[in-house]
């Protein structure tokens, strides 16, 4: 049996530590009545999928990259290691990424933010 508090215990199966296995558990609950709040907002998932927040993900992949190289250095560089391959092809994503941003953005009401949840984490 264990008798916690409803941030802990969310914490805790947010780090798979401290509680044991859920079937072999009697959980009893402090402040139960916010356990629906609390379990939504420290078990959700976000993610942006902007054009520029993909032209960030590209930079720091680029610059983690060469970093590696520096550290490492391999006796030969892989092709898609070289600074100016790896950029072109880099610039390539983003503007395939741009222009389904722009595509998708046709389908989206002006001034709407695409936002989506899903019922209980179904996704179909």
């Amino acid at each position: 049996m264990v008798v916690a508090n409803h941030a802990l215990v969310m914490a805790a199966m947010e780090s798979e530590a401290v509680l044991p296995d859920p079937k072999n558990l009697l959980l009893v609950l402090d402040e139960g009545h916010h356990l629906p709040d609390v379990a939504r907002d420290a078990l959700e998932m976000s993610a942006e999928i902007t054009a520029p927040w993909y032209r960030l993900q590209l930079d720091l992949f680029t610059k983690l990259v060469a970093t590696c190289m520096e550290q490492f250095r391999p006796k030969t560089i892989p092709p898609l290691a070289i600074p100016e391959r790896l950029n072109a092809h880099c610039e390539e994503l983003y503007e395939l990424i741009a222009s389904l941003n722009n595509i998708l953005n046709l389908y989206m009401p002006a001034g709407q933010e695409a936002e989506h949840r899903f019922a209980m984490g179904e996704t179909a």
